[in-house]
């Protein structure tokens, strides 16, 4: 199997078989944490969580969008240089898809061209969304209420269509673990062939 890992006895640093770079995505509340966090548990491929992109986000759009311009593509060069592997909480996707539902300004030429990037890696989006959001709001963010997860789940879905990147598109209403991860390898392992 492509994401079997193993650990070196000496440097306890997971060992793949080759790169894997996997960008999750989705409105909050949709288990995108728990399941990239269960994934990279299964294969041994790191977790990353930027810890306060959801505050300059809310707090500080223009300190967001410099993030965007300059440290997502030094992190792809990063990625590139080293043969890294990473699952990521977020990124260049969700950028796309939040500026454009909240309607701010974003480096819209630089998340093309990323997209264009985790392309050449063989990189991979994953995207959990729900079926249904009613009664559903964004825990700390007020300005996500019903309404905006669903425009966000719109967003998903065209930025889904149009990136050059893999995307896997996951309904989590069953909130089935197993059978979403078990959908996520068969999904990483058809990219691959």
């Amino acid at each position: 199997m492509y994401l079997s890992a193993y650990f070196s006895q000496e440097a306890r640093v997971p060992k793949l078989e080759q790169q894997w770079v996997i960008t999750f995505g989705g409105p909050d509340r949709c288990g995108k944490t728990t399941i990239a966090k269960e994934l990279s548990r299964q294969t041994g491929i790191p977790y990353f969580k930027p810890t306060n992109q959801k505050w300059f986000a809310m707090n500080d759009p223009k300190v967001f969008e410099q993030q965007t311009r300059w440290a997502e593509p030094k992190l792809l060069d990063f990625l590139k240089q080293t043969g890294h592997s990473v699952i990521m909480d977020r990124g260049y996707p969700c950028d796309w898809v939040y500026s454009g539902v909240l309607r701010r300004e974003t480096a819209w030429d630089t998340i093309v061209a990323l997209d264009n990037g985790y392309a050449e890696l063989r990189a991979a989006n994953i995207f959990t969304l729900r079926k249904d959001y009613t009664g559903w709001k964004d825990d700390s963010w007020t300005e996500i209420d019903e309404q905006r997860l669903a425009d966000l789940h719109k967003r998903y879905e065209q930025w889904a269509f149009l990136s050059s990147t893999p995307t896997l598109v996951m309904y989590v209403d069953d909130e089935d673990l197993p059978k979403q991860i078990n959908s996520i390898i068969n999904f990483l392992q058809e990219v691959r062939q």
